[in-house]
């Protein structure tokens, strides 16, 4: 297969059937193929004399497995495969044995295959299968080495899935930290002191220097609440449209990896996941320059895929994978030293496993470290928030009862 040359039935289309079978019986399904004379081909190949033949859709499943049940599911059907029994009974057993959520999915499966379809685009299309995983199981179905794609797609997930749930958890705490921080603020700022205030009036009281200026801070605000929420909610949309355009998301993608902190974050999980994927391709027999391609919708980041794509078109004019990768500045540079080594010692998808490894450790311990400073920075602001809304909420009190 050459680099850009589609998959096995890559440009199939589905066609809805009615033939009959050399003793008469009439039989109707749906069968893919590139056009209709195809699919007479096909079907004269399974010994059946169509009748009628017109353009269908298979229906995708309306509920996709839940995203921790997508290893799980793929791991169960890994296991399946390396069984070496039919087909049919492979998927009827998983069926049966995967999570609930995949139930729906299994069905259309099912459908697909027996009607002559692929199972890699069954998982896509139907199960909802990320492209970079159904291109994995794709590459093993061509090669032959189905059920050891699955299990390397299954790990992918698992990997994926494991540095995202490191990362929002190491955020949880600073999360509940600021809600919680800025919840008192507006139960003392909203509620406490402007009762205070009022107490102070009907004394025919002035409040005192640092409660009126918390008061006036807080009106001032409350004035132009309904201002500053129109100009946020438009920035907001401004910022989707803009981000939701190719350039624009590549735009904002660039610039959050610039930003300090962040962009080491985002660079190193991008590449965690690149290297995983272009290991499991490369295992599977696929070309580096297609590899590339397929590993790129693995990075979750616009810029990487972009820089992916300029590596990608330098694969193909011959440049070795590594200095592509690094012309382009697409992944960390201690995974394209491990790429490059990869290559001299032609263990390229060895070395992508331990690059993955390391770069995946390395998001997780800079998001703990940034969570470590991110900590503080929340409490000393809170907390100079506060003693300035408690001094002034004590001056109120000490006006409305001065100390004797």
């Amino acid at each position: 297969m050459s680099d850009d040359s589609p998959d096995n039935h890559g440009s199939a289309r589905p066609f809805r059937y009615r033939a009959a079978r050399n003793d008469g019986t009439m039989l109707r399904g749906t069968i893919l193929a590139a056009d209709k004379g195809a699919a007479v081909d096909a079907l004269h190949s399974q010994g059946l004399f169509p009748i009628e033949i017109a353009t269908a859709r298979f229906v995708a499943s309306r509920s996709m497995p839940r995203g921790s049940d997508v290893a799980p599911g793929l791991r169960v059907l890994a296991n399946l495969l390396a069984a070496d029994i039919p087909m049919s009974r492979t998927l009827a057993t998983f069926e049966k044995l995967a999570p609930d959520s995949w139930a729906p999915a299994c069905t259309a499966i099912r459908e697909r295959v027996r009607t002559g379809g692929r199972l890699a685009d069954g998982l896509r299309d139907d199960a909802g299968l990320p492209p970079v995983l159904a291109g994995i199981i794709s590459a093993g179905e061509s090669s032959g080495d189905l059920a050891p794609a699955v299990l390397r797609s299954a790990e992918l997930a698992e990997e994926t899935a494991s540095l995202k749930s490191a990362i929002r958890g190491a955020l949880v705490y600073p999360a509940i930290l600021l809600v919680a921080g800025a919840c008192s603020v507006a139960l003392l700022v909203g509620v406490v002191l402007p009762r205070f205030a009022v107490m102070l009036a009907d004394t025919g009281q002035q409040p005192p220097p640092l409660t009126r200026f918390v008061l006036q801070a807080t009106a001032a605000m409350q004035h132009n609440s309904v201002l500053a929420a129109i100009i946020l909610i438009l920035g907001f949309v401004g910022w989707r449209i803009w981000t939701g355009s190719a350039n624009g998301s590549v735009a904002w993608s660039n610039l959050l990896l610039r930003l300090p902190g962040v962009g080491s974050v985002r660079r190193a999980a991008a590449t965690s996941r690149v290297c995983t994927a272009m290991a499991a391709l490369l295992d599977s027999g696929v070309p580096a320059a297609t590899a590339l391609r397929r590993a790129a919708t693995a990075a979750g980041d616009p810029a990487i895929e972009s820089r992916l794509a300029v590596a990608r078109a330098g694969v193909t004019r011959g440049e070795s994978i590594g200095l592509a990768l690094e012309q382009s500045s697409a992944l960390t540079v201690a995974a394209i030293r491990l790429i490059r080594a990869g290559e001299e010692s032609g263990r390229v998808a060895t070395l992508c496993i331990h690059a993955a490894r390391i770069e995946s450790e390395r998001a997780r311990e800079l998001t703990r470290a940034a969570v470590r400073l991110v900590e503080p920075i929340l409490i000393l602001t809170f907390g100079v928030i506060v003693a300035v809304v408690s001094g002034a909420l004590l001056q109120a009190v000490y006006a409305i009862h001065p100390v004797r």
